[in-house]
């Protein structure tokens, strides 16, 4: 495992920081775990279905999100097979608390809409 990458990831674990990436794929092996894949450099971050969306994320919901760049927080990482888990939720969450108090009457937000 990359040692930048590895401090990125224990960072956002730890200190709640927002991590971007796009994803690449979707991982399907059980119908209630759907995942989508992003690469963290060599590491293999898995969000859960329910850990994308507050509504319902199915499968054709994530495969049409392929190919998007997503803001991610990682909760767990497993170092010896380079697999994390991060939670797409918890980063919207967090940009919420952090943006909205400063945004003022007439500010020009730049939004991401999946």
């Amino acid at each position: 495992m990359n040692n930048l990458a590895l401090k990125k990831l224990l960072r956002s674990k730890g200190e709640k920081l927002i991590l971007t990436g796009k994803i690449s794929e979707i991982e399907d092996k059980n119908e209630n775990i759907a995942c989508a894949i992003v690469w963290y450099e060599n590491i293999k971050i898995l969000i859960p279905r329910t850990h994308l969306r507050r509504s319902k994320a199915n499968k054709p919901i994530i495969r049409g999100m392929i190919g998007a760049e997503i803001e991610f927080i990682v909760m767990e990482i497993d170092t010896i097979s380079n697999i994390a888990i991060a939670s797409k939720i918890d980063a919207m969450e967090l940009r919420k608390q952090l943006e909205i108090p400063n945004l003022r009457v007439n500010d020009i937000v730049r939004i991401r809409i999946f």
